[in-house]
């Protein structure tokens, strides 16, 4: 009975994810023009929003959510902070790529979807769980793909048939003394 529950209550949340998901992406998309040369870009995402940039123009992107949302960016040579539960689309090549990871938190994490050429993740884990799962952190589709942890933990990554990688940590159990 308790299993039928755990996997009832996987389904309802996966069920959730792609209405919310399906109901961004039909919406408009705000997209953000006239940036200012060489700024930092910073998009606080405080609903469920949707948007679209090309960032060829500014200095780095750091995107901070504190709910579901979704990122589309085209950039070339720029680092991209993503801290919270969007889905961020990345277009382009040399681009440094920071995920922000605190285990702790179920339901939180970012996904990171990167499409080009000599990208690089830098996975930053924090916390500890007290139940093991695992989770996607990016699907990359780049044969010269760069990844790195930059916390002590397990983590590995494993390549898909396609040769795209997903990032897929092992997460630590906390101690508990008996």
């Amino acid at each position: 009975m308790l299993l039928s529950l755990i996997v009832l209550s996987q389904e309802n949340q996966t069920m959730d994810y792609y209405s919310q998901l399906d109901a961004i992406l039909s919406s408009e998309p705000v997209t953000i023009t006239n940036l200012r040369n060489n700024t930092d870009l910073k998009i606080k995402c405080n609903s469920s929003q949707y948007y679209k940039l090309d960032a060829s123009t500014v200095k780095d992107a750091y995107i901070n959510t504190d709910c579901f949302c979704v990122v589309n960016i085209t950039a070339k040579n720029k680092k991209i902070e993503v801290d919270g539960p969007a889905q961020v689309y990345i277009t382009g090549d040399n681009n440094t790529i920071y995920n922000d990871f605190n285990i702790k938190k179920h339901l939180s994490h970012p996904l990171i979807i990167i499409i080009g050429l000599k990208n690089e993740l830098k996975v930053n884990l924090e916390g500890i769980s007290s139940v093991p799962y695992k989770v996607v952190t990016a699907l990359v589709k780049d044969p010269e793909f760069i990844t790195s942890i930059q916390s002590i933990t397990n983590f590995i990554f494993i390549t898909t048939y396609n040769s795209n990688y997903i990032g897929c940590p092992k997460v630590r159990l906390a101690q508990r003394s008996i």
